[in-house]
This record gives C-alpha cells, structure tokens and sequence, in this order.
C-alpha cells in the first residue's frame, strides 16, 4: 500500500471534503498487485532465514549472558572461586569470616569497601548533535531484566546530553525495579535519566557491571528511591552500596574471561539490528515488484 498507484488511488477514494478519510469498505476493495506464486515463496524462504539467523543469535546471546552470570554467582556470590588449587574455596574449607556491613560470611583475605571507592559517577556533557540512533540512549530504548539497549525511537533535538565511552555501565535512574542496565560497546551521548557509572580501575569493570545487575544491587537502589508513581534512584544512596572487595588478580582473571562473550554478545546485537533492518528494507522492494530473488 505505500507504492505510488495504491496511495493515487487512496487520495481518489477518500470521503469528505475538510478532512478526507477512509473507511474498511474502501480500504477492502484495494486492488493490491502481488509477485507470482513462485516469488511469493522465494520471498518467504529468504526473509525465514533471515529471521531464524536472528532467532539463533538471540539464543546464543541469551546463552552467554546466562553464562556470564552464573560464573559471577559462582565465584562472587557463592565464593567458590578457583583457589591456589583450582579447587572451589569455600566448598574446599576456604576460611570465611563475618562481616557485619555485609551481614554474611565473606572469604578472609576480602575487605568491604563503598560503591564509591571504585566507581565514577560520570557527569560530562557533549552536544546533542551527529548522535545517532544507535548511540543516543534513554530509558526509553533501555531494555528490562538487563536486556541491554536497542535503537531509540528519537533524537533529542536540543541541549546537552551526558557523553559516554565503551565500557561505561548505563543504569536507567527511572523505576529501578525494571533492571534496565547496560555495559556499553560504543560511544555516545545519554538523556539524565539515565546514569553513567565508569569503574576507578579497567580491570573491575566486567565485575562491577555483574554486581551492579544483580538483583540485590536493584532492591538496594529501590529501597532508596525517591517518588511513588516513578520513583527515582538516590545517586548518593547508590554509591554507599557495600560490597566485598576481591583481590585484584582474581578480578583480573574474571575480566580476561568475561570481555570475550561480552565482546561475542556486542557483535550479535549488532548483527540483529543490521538483519532486521535488511528485512524491514527488503520486504517492500519483493512485494511490490522493484526487485526480483532469482533461483
């Protein structure tokens, strides 16, 4: 319906002389002009495959971020790091002991340090201008349940907005029972009400994103949100979170782990929006005759 004879004969049919309109029995006597029915089934079998390529990237994605979790539940929650051994700590007699800020056992040779001690709340601006879709991140295009970020709908058309760099944790400061976190792959430019943190050291980075999407970091940040119908995270409240400090090295070690599937997950998101794009962009050229699949 968007090629030049269907919207001529649209303008034709419209009712109404101050505010022309349509209504269903104009709309079903449309005349639309379909390929053969050997193109129609060309057509389906190529835009399947383009949609089952991004079905099984989504599956692979969703597969390395569950991976990535449970090995940060695994050696941070549970405290089964690999010891001097390879053995798991705590399940192998690793001494824990109690700490009162945290009120649970941690591994003996961890301290507990603040939120703020390792991370920066970022506050630098940049001009609105040459952000892109792909690059201009709000609440909005901020996924729940830390499903990272997809292209926004719009672009600020005025201001100043808050710049980030690649590896920047993005947390949406709107209703924070919604998870809405990212780990950033790119540079760009976000709205204030979503909050840039960027870690003191690169090499806490991986780790801190883990600590800041898990669950107890969310009820955290929501305790200590202000407003009932759209509460907003306590900056100030966010950055005394406490948390057990693990050894450098074995931070280290988790990064070196972790920043491969992340690196692999930013490269599938990629991916799925350049292939759903093609779809989007091939559909109508097949439909209405402008290109042809040739077998």
């Amino acid at each position: 319906m968007n090629n030049p004879e269907s919207k001529q004969y649209l303008r034709a049919h419209a009712v109404g002389s101050n505010m022309p309109n349509l209504n269903t029995d104009i709309l079903s006597n449309i005349e639309l002009s379909l390929p053969d029915i050997q193109q129609q089934n060309y057509i389906v079998s190529l835009l399947s495959s383009i949609d089952k390529k991004i079905e099984t990237n989504t599956r692979i994605i969703t597969e390395l971020e569950s991976l990535a979790r449970t090995i940060y539940d695994y050696w941070f929650t549970q405290f089964d790091f690999p010891d001097e051994y390879g053995n798991p700590y705590r399940s192998s007699g690793g001494a824990m002991v109690h700490n009162e800020a945290l009120h649970r056992d941690i591994p003996k040779d961890w301290g507990t340090i603040h939120l703020r001690e390792i991370v920066d709340l970022v506050d630098d601006k940049c001009s609105h201008i040459g952000l892109s879709v792909d690059n201009y991140i709000s609440t909005d295009n901020m996924l729940k349940k830390r499903g990272g970020i997809c292209p926004s709908a719009y672009l600020p058309v005025e201001g100043r907005v808050t710049r980030f760099q690649q590896n920047d944790i993005l947390l949406s400061n709107i209703r924070p029972y919604f998870k809405k976190i990212w780990l950033s792959d790119r540079i760009g430019g976000c709205c204030a009400d979503v909050l840039v943190f960027r870690a003191k050291h690169r090499e806490h980075t991986e780790w801190l994103y883990q600590t800041m999407a898990a669950n107890r970091f969310f009820s955290y940040v929501s305790i200590g949100a202000k407003g009932s119908k759209m509460p907003r995270g306590d900056k100030e409240h966010m950055m005394r979170y406490p948390v057990a400090m693990p050894p450098k090295e074995l931070l280290c070690v988790f990064s070196k782990l972790y920043s491969p599937m992340h690196n692999q997950i930013a490269k599938l998101y990629k991916e799925n929006i350049h292939l759903a794009n093609l779809r989007d962009w091939l559909l109508p050229l097949l439909m209405n005759g402008q290109a042809t699949i040739d077998k």
